[in-house]
C-alpha cells in the first residue's frame, strides 16, 4: 500500500507536467475574450475540410443576486446554466466555415415572469422577451454561422460572427456573446499593420436569440426588448422617432480600422464608424510602453 501511495503522486506529477507542456486549444483572457491557439489546418479534399475540423466546447454557469436597499430598486436574481459548441472547418483552397451554437437555461433560480422587468445585471442569462411572452427561461442561438476565404494575408468573412473592434465587442462575459451579421475584410500585407473593413447589417445582443437592428430602440409595436435593448442604448433613437422624422428605422453600420505597431513600444489605432443618416465617429489612439 505504501508503494502505491508513493507512486501515485509521482504519476500525477508527471501527468500534470506533460499537460502543462501542451498548449490549450483556447486561452481565456481576463476580459473573457477567447484566443484560439489550435486552428484546423489545410485540407487536400473537400471531405477533409470537415473531417479535419476542430470542435471547441465550453460549459458555463453565471449566478446573480442583487439585494437592494428599499430606495435603490427591486431585489433581483438569476442563475444561468449552459454552454457552447463551436466548430471550425479546415481550409480547402482558401475556404473555411465556422458554426457556433450557444445555450442558456435560467429556469432553476430566476425571477418570476411578473417581475422579470426588474432583472438587470443577470438579464443576459435569459431572453426577457421570451419570459414575458411565453414564460420561457431558456434560449438557444446559432450566434456564429459564417464562411470565410483567405488568400495570402487577406481574409473575407461573411455571416454571423464575432467582431472585436474599437466600436464593437463580443462582451462574452455571461452566456452568449454579442455577434453581428456582417461582411469583414481584413488585410495584413503591411508588416505590423492590420487593416479591417466591416459592413454590419444586423446585430444580436447577449440576451437575444434573433438578430435585429444595430441601433434602433423598440420595434414597430413599441416593444422595448425586441430591438436594441442594451443598457447603453440611446432611447431617443426609437423606431417611432425615426418614422416620425421621416427616416428609415432599419440601419446598417460600416467600420474602417487600421492597427499598427512601431517597434516594441508603440501601438496606434485609427477607426472610423458610419451609421448613414445617424452619426459618424472617428477615433484615434496611441499607446507607448
Amino acid at each position: 500500500m505504501k508503494k502505491i501511495l508513493t507512486i501515485l503522486p509521482a504519476a500525477l506529477l508527471v501527468s500534470s507536467l506533460h499537460a502543462a507542456d501542451e498548449q490549450p486549444k483556447r486561452t481565456l483572457a481576463k476580459n473573457m475574450m477567447l484566443t484560439y491557439n489550435k486552428l484546423p489546418g489545410e485540407a487536400k479534399t473537400f471531405g477533409e475540410m470537415f473531417s479535419g475540423g476542430e470542435w471547441y466546447g465550453r460549459v458555463r454557469s453565471n449566478t446573480f443576486y442583487w439585494d437592494w436597499s428599499d430606495a435603490a430598486g427591486t431585489d433581483n436574481h438569476a442563475w444561468g446554466i449552459g454552454g457552447s459548441l463551436v466548430y471550425k472547418t479546415a481550409k480547402y483552397h482558401g475556404f473555411g466555415a465556422t458554426l457556433g451554437a450557444y445555450y442558456s437555461n435560467a429556469s432553476l433560480w430566476s425571477m418570476d415572469q411578473a417581475d422579470i422587468s426588474a432583472l438587470k445585471a443577470g438579464k443576459d442569462t435569459l431572453a426577457r422577451l421570451s419570459v414575458k411572452n411565453d414564460n420561457k427561461y431558456d434560449m438557444f442561438s446559432l450566434a456564429q454561422a459564417s464562411i470565410d476565404y483567405t488568400t495570402g494575408k487577406t481574409t473575407l468573412k461573411v455571416g454571423h460572427q464575432i467582431i472585436e473592434s474599437m466600436f464593437t465587442k463580443s462582451n462574452d462575459t455571461k452566456m452568449i456573446p454579442n455577434t453581428f451579421e456582417a461582411a469583414v475584410l481584413e488585410n495584413k500585407d503591411i508588416e505590423g499593420t492590420t487593416i479591417r473593413l466591416a459592413h454590419i447589417t444586423k446585430q444580436k445582443l447577449r440576451d437575444h436569440t434573433a438578430f435585429h437592428d444595430v441601433i434602433t430602440f423598440k420595434d414597430a409595436s413599441g416593444e422595448s426588448w425586441a430591438n436594441n435593448d442594451d443598457s447603453a442604448v440611446h432611447k431617443g433613437l426609437s423606431y417611432a422617432n425615426f418614422v416620425a422624422a421621416g427616416k428609415d428605422p432599419d440601419h446598417t453600420m460600416s467600420i474602417a480600422e487600421v492597427h499598427s505597431k512601431f517597434g516594441k513600444n508603440v501601438k496606434t489605432k485609427i477607426a472610423y464608424l458610419m451609421l448613414p443618416d445617424v452619426l459618424t465617429n472617428l477615433a484615434v489612439e496611441a499607446h507607448y510602453t
